[in-house]
This record gives C-alpha cells, sequence and structure tokens, in this order.
C-alpha cells in the first residue's frame, strides 16, 4: 500500500513537472488549492489557517506549526492490519526549528493503535533529516514485521 502526500510547508520553488503516480498508490494530496485526494475520494478537510503556497511541483499546503491541518475521515482504503506493508512518501519544506514537529499520521485522537506517521523530533526523525530551508523527500516504508 503506497499512501502519497503532496509538498508541505511554503517556498518559493521553480517550475518542475510532476511524475506519474506508481502503481498500488492509494491516496494522493496534492495541495493544488484544496486537500483534495487526486486519486481515491478521500479528500481532507484544510482547516486553522492551512494555506497554499508555491510548492516543490505546482501549489502545496502551508502550516504555520501552530495548529494548522488537513483532515481525512477514515476510509478502509487508508486501514489496513497490522501485518500489511506500506509506503508514506512526502515532500517537505521546514523553515522553523521547532523541535517536533508531526508531518503526516493516522491516529485516534492522541492514543494508540491503529497509529503511523511522520514526524521530526525525539523518537522520529532527527532534525537533521530535515535541513531548514531545503525540499527534502522522504518515503517511510514498513513491511508488516
Amino acid at each position: 500500500m503506497l499512501i502519497g502526500i503532496a509538498c508541505l510547508v511554503p517556498a518559493l520553488a521553480e517550475a518542475q513537472s510532476c511524475v506519474r503516480p506508481p502503481t498500488g498508490l492509494v491516496s494522493w494530496w496534492r495541495g493544488e488549492g484544496s486537500a483534495k485526494d487526486t486519486l481515491k475520494g478521500n479528500t481532507g478537510v484544510a482547516s486553522s489557517g492551512t494555506r497554499y503556497v508555491a510548492g516543490k511541483v505546482g501549489r502545496a499546503f502551508a502550516f504555520d506549526g501552530l495548529n494548522d491541518v488537513v483532515l481525512v475521515a477514515d476510509a478502509p482504503s487508508l486501514g489496513f492490519a497490522s501485518t500489511s506493508s506500506f509506503t508514506i512518501e512526502l515532500w517537505a519544506y521546514r523553515i522553523s526549528s521547532t523541535s517536533t514537529m508531526h508531518l503526516m499520521g493516522k491516529r485516534q485522537g492522541c492514543g494508540g493503535p491503529p497509529f503511523y506517521g511522520v514526524a521530526i523530533g525525539p523518537g522520529a526523525f532527527p532534525s537533521t533529516s530535515f535541513p531548514l530551508n531545503t525540499w527534502t523527500h522522504t518515503a517511510v516504508t514498513y513491511n508488516g514485521d
């Protein structure tokens, strides 16, 4: 299972072309002025001031790091057994040195399983993995073990 996320966080970007979605991609939130999933209809709702700015390719979601979020309702295509393999992929442009940043995730409130995500901070990616003012591509794969 592949889950694609569009470019996150603001930046000025040169025009580039996007690649074709890979086979098996479940959802793709491109951030092209909306939180629409361009593949499976898992469209999100941008709230708390989420903006759209120039991205790595086209437009991107812009979050201020306080409370901006894109919420996507639970759906069968986004849920899978703990033994299922999946990959989460995204581009991020970090402009703040805040010690903890949640870039993408699925969880029930602040509690336990099912839970998956991509974050910067303790127990997650070190901040050096996402240098400031630089586009960074990240893919996280879970093999089901």
